[in-house]
């Protein structure tokens, strides 16, 4: 069954470390059980446009959140980095004001800057995605510094961390989780 109020959950962590993967499990965990799924992705705009001007892909990203928080129903996930507030801040008093019942979560994926860097390379060489270390550096320290402020806004928080194990690479739940059942709930429970 479809939540009768939107959720929107912004996935947040430092390039690399692992949001889409993320992404794509609670999307299908999620449209099995009868959930309209949105996912914004800024990266995969530049992807499928062939443009890589990042103020291009958040701008476009901005324009198709804003469509789907329209519909007011169904579950967003946006993806980013989680180091620039005031798009965030942004972000949430405009959904409140087209939608002001609307759920926001923080789901924030934690992994070590050296596994960023690595997985940023990794990328690099496997398809030609160029993502600059310099930068992905900034936004890792930078979503770090803005997550504490994030978090005031959110109803839910789950943070999971995405370290490299001796079986490859696993998504462990690090701190607080809710179950999907209560993503989808009216009820909320914050963080102890």
């Amino acid at each position: 069954m479809s939540p009768s109020r939107l959720s929107v959950f912004f996935v947040t962590g430092a390039p690399g470390c692992g949001k889409s993967s993320l992404v794509q499990v609670w999307a299908k965990i999620l449209s099995a059980n009868g959930c309209e799924i949105t996912i914004i992705d800024p990266d995969a705009y530049k992807k499928v446009s062939g443009n890589s001007d990042h103020e291009e892909s958040i701008k476009r990203a901005t324009q198709l959140y804003f469509q789907a928080v329209a519909k007011g129903s169904g579950v967003i996930f946006h993806q980013g980095t989680g180091s620039w507030l005031p798009y965030y801040d942004d972000l949430v008093r405009r959904t409140k004001e087209v939608s002001c019942d609307a759920r926001i979560g923080i789901i924030r994926v934690e992994v070590c800057i050296e596994s960023c860097l690595k997985r940023i390379e990794d990328r690099r060489v496997r398809t030609g995605q160029e993502v600059d270390a310099t930068a992905a550096i900034h936004r890792y320290y930078g979503s770090q510094q803005c997550l504490a402020q994030l978090r005031q806004r959110a109803e839910v928080f789950m943070a999971f961390e995405n370290e490299e194990r001796s079986q490859g690479t696993e998504l462990v739940i690090q701190r607080s989780f809710v179950p999907r059942q209560r993503l989808l709930s009216n009820t909320t429970e914050k963080e102890e």
